[in-house]
């Protein structure tokens, strides 16, 4: 066999290689890649709680309202009232800083005719409300009725609450048993798909909003009689949206 046959045959042979080594590559990168799906399976569960004490503080408020012909009567006449209510609220030991002025107003309100007359008359409005704040819950009716006694003409609103140190205490075991629901929903929830809870991946809490706290009055049915206010207790309540990772 002569040196060009040679030469030809080993071309033909190095081709042949070179297009079952193309084949063999062509295959190897048509297999599908292999993911590990175990990892990004998760359960997202919400749990929530409550917990309830009784109330420890206690806010009032009150106004003192008089109506006159013109604006400074009325004012001198809420002044005048307002001065003995605080007066009376510092005789029963209130702190002066525990008693705040939350609105002051004077305004003209129109009377409506008097006697036949034909046409309503000017009148002049002052209010001013006082926000009280009692550490006593038991000290609620007495506190009314000798701001009353003193000239209050009008008791708004009662609103019973928890201090900041008692409402974070209750807060903070609302959370505790909010995870712990959560964590019963998520192991439940795994359990029934054939998993198991490996870890936690992210939390968040939701805002509570203040608490409603229900309470009966008891007006005086006499004059020797006291005004009674029973409070119930204030709940604190937690949610808590956690995200499990779970295989």
């Amino acid at each position: 066999m002569d040196r060009g046959s040679i030469l030809a045959i080993a071309i033909a042979v190095a081709v042949i290689a070179g297009a079952g080594t193309a084949g063999l590559a062509m295959a190897v990168s048509d297999q599908p890649e292999q993911t590990n799906t175990d990892q990004n399976r998760t359960i997202t569960v919400t749990g929530s709680a409550s917990e309830s004490a009784a109330p420890d503080k206690a806010v009032l408020r009150l106004a003192v309202e008089k109506t006159a012909a013109d604006s400074n009567t009325a004012r001198a006449a809420v002044a005048s009232n307002v001065s003995a209510v605080t007066d009376r609220l510092a005789e029963l030991g209130i702190p002066d800083d525990q008693v705040r002025t939350t609105d002051y107003r004077i305004g003209e309100r129109m009377r409506p005719p008097v006697d036949g007359g034909e046409s309503e008359t000017p009148a002049y409005v002052a209010r001013q409300t006082i926000e009280v704040h009692l550490s006593d819950t038991e000290a609620v009716g007495e506190t009314i009725d000798a701001a009353v006694a003193a000239g209050a003409t009008d008791i708004q609103d009662v609103r019973f609450t928890l201090g900041d140190e008692t409402r974070s205490e209750l807060r903070n075991t609302a959370l505790d048993a909010a995870m712990s629901d959560a964590r019963v929903q998520a192991e439940t929830l795994a359990g029934s798909a054939n998993l198991t809870v490996t870890g936690t991946q992210k939390i968040t809490t939701e805002a509570n909003s203040g608490p409603v706290v229900p309470y009966t009055l008891q007006t005086a049915a006499a004059a020797d009689s006291g005004t009674e206010i029973d409070a119930g207790p204030v709940s604190v309540s937690a949610q808590v949206t956690v995200t499990y990772t779970a295989a």
